[in-house]
């Protein structure tokens, strides 16, 4: 049975690189349709993807796979968070895992 837990945990943090890769092409339309990032110094997923769907850089709301809900800035395991630092004109996006105890990725432009 452990053996069966930790695969689900991997797959959960698999579908959590997932949506990250998902918001990078996103976050990269947005650039190219606005001439800007997203700014945000530390947003939850949540929000960034309000914008980005409310753009068409992105079409649906991702569901946190630990959760089975929309992501929120409330997340307890999957949180993702979003960042831009616009003195340098880069981002990053950082992922967590189950109970957000380990960055599973750290990705930015």
């Amino acid at each position: 049975m452990q053996n069966y837990n930790k695969i689900q945990l991997k797959a959960k943090e698999r579908a959590v690189i997932q949506t990250v890769s998902k918001l990078q092409i996103a976050i990269e339309s947005y650039h190219l349709d606005i001439g800007l990032y997203p700014d945000g110094e530390s947003m939850d997923v949540g929000t960034l993807e309000e914008l980005l769907v409310s753009n068409s850089d992105l079409s649906e709301f991702s569901k946190n796979p630990f959760t089975g809900e929309a992501y929120t800035a409330n997340d307890v395991s999957g949180m993702i968070t979003y960042s831009f630092d616009d003195r340098t004109n880069s981002y990053h996006i950082v992922a967590f895992g189950y109970q957000n105890n380990e960055e599973i990725v750290n990705i930015g432009n």
